[in-house]
């Protein structure tokens, strides 16, 4: 599982690389391969929450894809 962004602006995509928890965002990749790979869908959802918590879905839709 990966999680996969879209801008709701610019319709720009790509994916999540990591989750800097610290600094409470997410760095970007443009290549799929180096997308942070979870376990499962619960995983890749519990990192979407906190994401959303973090305001990153104000501007971007996540999206789980296997």
């Amino acid at each position: 599982m990966k999680i996969k962004w879209t801008n709701t602006y610019s319709h720009e995509n790509g994916f999540v690389k990591y989750i800097d928890y610290k600094n409470k965002h997410f760095v970007n990749t443009f290549n799929e391969g180096e997308a942070k790979k979870f376990v499962s869908v619960e995983s890749a959802q519990k990192a979407i929450d906190k994401l959303t918590e973090y305001g990153e879905a104000e501007l971007n839709v996540f999206e789980i894809i296997s």
